[in-house]
């Protein structure tokens, strides 16, 4: 998968947000540009990691991303331990909510 630069913000718009969780605090990001998705690579070009989503959140913001289009997917790798058959399951996602008023008023505690 191709990379597209954090610094890359500042004079391209995302369409989409597909923030990955892998578990442990781990979080990579794949952006949709156009019709192509990009893995989202920090400024010296290795993946980008966070370790939660509101530091994901506050790194669209900064350049002005839509963060209307932004989804959660995590994969279900223990599926047994729930009660599901070990076969592989589709990953979760989920819509983040980012543009909502309040993610904005919890900065002001």
């Amino acid at each position: 998968m191709r990379r597209f630069s954090i610094r890359d913000l500042a004079t391209k718009s995302v369409d989409k947000i597909i923030v990955h969780s892998h578990g442990n605090f781990l979080y990579t990001i794949e952006v949709l540009v156009g019709e192509e998705f990009f893995s989202l690579s920090d400024n010296n070009g290795r993946t980008a990691r966070f370790y939660n989503t509101e530091s994901a959140r506050q790194l669209f913001k900064q350049y002005q991303q839509n963060l209307d289009n932004a989804f959660l997917v995590q994969t279900a790798t223990y599926g047994e331990m729930i009660g599901l058959e070990e076969v592989a399951v589709e990953p979760m996602q989920i819509s983040l909510h980012w543009n909502k008023a309040h993610y904005d008023e919890l900065q002001e505690w």
